[in-house]
């Protein structure tokens, strides 16, 4: 059957508003009119049989806007009736701005580092992906190091698998001034390959990647057996070291 409700005191333009914002609501022919028999009053009429839930709904409505002569705006907020019957929305103002209700625009400069996501240490951003895009993560390779925030490539290097990592040992404390490490498993290397080494400052058991930086230590490379490999030697300048330290390679 109809529902009926008479709001005593009630802004009509509010409780209209306010019915008519209900979501999923039976809107055709609601009406509400001004009934002065029972003093200064609203009557609110719905011509079809409503559920349970939308009655109390249609209960809700009519005291919040009765109560506070409040319309319900399209995004749930109640609100004050705008002057001249109709509603103006606000411009956005900050990192995210619009004129009114129109489109809405991420101002210049709004997205810092900070309020993108979050990367694993050592990633480096950019597009490898062919034409223009979204910003992937890139990995490093084998030839490159990315410490302090500075990108640096391993020099002479001649294609992918032709580069790697090795570690030096020193021995147990108090060390000594020389020692070396064979590098195998190089089928393509020949006796006229040319091999850099440098220290690579990555931390071992023993020495900080710092540590890496500020020991006095030389290293280089000799020995080439073709198909085979090389010999990296290394050597400190006027002291005995101890422990393992990390050297890059790479050659072509």
């Amino acid at each position: 059957m109809p529902s009926t409700r008479t709001i005593i005191g009630g802004n009509q333009t509010a409780i209209q508003a306010a019915v008519l914002a209900i979501p999923g609501f039976p809107t055709s022919g609601i009406t509400t009119t001004s009934n002065d028999v029972v003093g200064t009053a609203v009557v609110v009429r719905v011509p079809t049989t409503l559920t349970a839930p939308q009655e109390a709904e249609l209960d809700t409505a009519c005291g919040l806007a009765a109560a506070q002569g409040l319309f319900q705006r399209a995004d749930g907020e109640w609100v004050e009736p705008p002057s001249g019957g109709s509603y103006s929305h606000p411009n956005h103002t900050g990192d995210v701005t619009s004129v009114g209700d129109g489109a809405q625009t991420i101002a210049a400069g709004a997205v810092v580092f900070s309020k993108i996501q979050s990367v694993s240490a050592g990633t480096v951003l950019g597009r490898s992906t062919i034409g223009t895009g979204d910003v992937e993560s890139l990995t490093l390779g084998a030839n490159m190091t990315l410490v302090a925030g500075v990108l640096n490539s391993l020099p002479g290097v001649g294609g992918a698998a032709n580069v790697g990592t090795a570690t030096i040992d020193f021995g147990a404390f108090p060390g000594k001034s020389d020692t070396s490490v064979a590098v195998t498993g190089q089928t393509s290397i020949v006796a006229g390959s040319v091999v850099m080494v440098a220290i690579r400052p990555v931390a071992t058991a023993e020495h900080s990647a710092d540590e890496h930086w500020v020991e006095e230590l030389d290293v280089f490379a000799g020995n080439i057996v073709a198909g085979t490999g090389f010999t990296i030697y290394a050597k400190t300048r006027n002291r005995r070291l101890y422990g393992s330290f990390t050297v890059a390679w790479s050659w072509a």
